[in-house]
């Protein structure tokens, strides 16, 4: 399964205080999905037959601002580069 949020809008229309939420106001939508996935996983631990399942979990955060790619989830790291595969897919090089 692949899953994406786009957050879109103005700077200072509210899309880091939606996605993350704070304190006063609570968690926003990344920490709430996060939290309802590892829940979700949490139930079902085996499949049908009582057999163990296992998931495998990648998650990139990335900020598009001014034509610049950053990872949100590794501080102070160089801009992205955005690229197109043989597929014709656009894909976002993380290394």
């Amino acid at each position: 399964m692949n899953v994406q949020v786009f957050a879109y809008g103005a700077t200072g229309s509210g899309k880091t205080h939606t996605m993350i939420g704070n304190h006063s106001a609570g968690p926003g939508v990344m920490v709430l999905a996060m939290r309802d996935l590892y829940e979700a996983m949490e139930l079902s631990k085996n499949d049908d037959k009582g057999n163990p399942l296992s998931y495998k979990l990648e998650m990139t955060y990335m900020e598009i601002y001014n034509e610049h790619i950053r990872d949100l989830l590794v501080p102070d790291s160089p801009n992205l580069d955005m690229q197109q595969n043989g597929k014709g897919e656009i894909q976002v090089s993380l290394s």
